[in-house]
């Protein structure tokens, strides 16, 4: 299931955040293998990018800053860097978690400290969040 959260609109640019997962990428090859990190994570160069998304990301990227977001860890930006550029995925910039120091809330907590807690400017400046995160629907 896909979560679209949105708020109103006005003149500036707002910033659209996208989960990778299942939006972006097709990880249903390597999710026998999520109780092993190393393994699902080592495996997603080989995921099927879904290319009707990335084709309608890439067009809202055109108006808006998409900023991709993932719960794979900052250890990893290189492959999924490449992975993105491979499937010719375009974007503003790239959120991974952290490789340490983290907690199971992540998601949550990123998008309110990308706008240094000001909950204010996070309202007036995302207009979008895409995911399929229940917790992180709930959370918002």
């Amino acid at each position: 299931m896909i979560f679209v959260l949105g708020t109103k609109n006005n003149a500036m640019k707002h910033n659209i955040f996208i989960e990778i997962e299942n939006l972006i990428n097709n990880n249903s090859l390597r999710t026998d293998k999520i109780g092993d990190y190393e393994a699902y994570s080592n495996d997603a160069e080989f995921d099927k990018a879904l290319t009707d998304y990335i084709e309608v990301f890439n067009h809202l990227n055109e108006n808006w800053n998409v900023i991709l977001f993932s719960s794979r860890r900052e250890r990893e930006r290189y492959k999924i860097e490449k992975w993105l550029d491979k499937n010719e995925v375009s974007y503003e910039e790239l959120i991974l978690k952290p490789d340490v120091g983290f907690s199971n809330d992540w998601k949550e907590e990123f998008i309110v400290d990308y706008y240094s807690g000001n909950l204010s400017n996070m309202i007036k400046k995302t207009q979008l969040v895409i995911t399929s995160d229940e917790k992180l629907v709930e959370a918002m």
